[in-house]
């Protein structure tokens, strides 16, 4: 199934992170991904328990070997979950007007299957999963002044109330 999302709207702040994300440099990070984008090489993982993704950090009276360490901890952690819930590919990525867009295609996977299913219900999909940027960046004041690399495009199951 492919489905078409927006990720960000761009010069205005993200209501998860506050970083405001500008055109230019989003447009830039998209040409350097090209390549991956166009041989299918951009996976996506589902995150459906939101646990797993939380990673209680004390960041106070830490060395900043210790901060390094954490860092590390939770990035390899990030990368063993990704590679248990792979759900989709990222078959582009662009801007239209103000919006970050991305267009994925669900994988033959149970995750890819899972974000089927949550995609294609009657609700609106945006109620369901939100799709994020994963990206190496560096910020300055809030603005993000250079996207280093696209890591990947995550789905994150919303919490759902019944």
């Amino acid at each position: 199934m492919k489905f078409k999302t927006t990720l960000a709207i761009l010069d205005y702040p993200s209501p998860l992170t506050g970083d405001v994300f500008p055109l230019q440099i989003v447009e830039e990070a998209i040409e350097k991904t090209r390549l991956k984008l166009d041989g299918r090489l951009l996976l996506g993982a589902l995150f459906d328990d939101l646990d797993m993704l939380k990673q209680p950090v004390n960041k106070t009276n830490l060395s900043p070997e210790d901060i390094e360490e954490l860092t590390i901890r939770r990035n390899l952690s990030y990368f063993r979950n990704r590679s248990n819930n792979l759900s989709h590919v990222i078959t582009d990525l662009y801007t239209e007007k103000d919006l970050w867009v991305a267009e994925i295609e669900t994988l033959l996977t149970g995750k890819g299957l899972k974000l089927e299913a949550l995609l294609s219900r009657e609700k609106k999909p945006e109620e369901l999963v939100k799709f994020r940027p994963v990206v190496l960046r560096n910020c300055s004041a809030g603005i993000v002044t250079s996207i280093n690399q696209i890591v990947s495009i995550d789905a994150v199951v919303r919490e759902m109330k019944n």
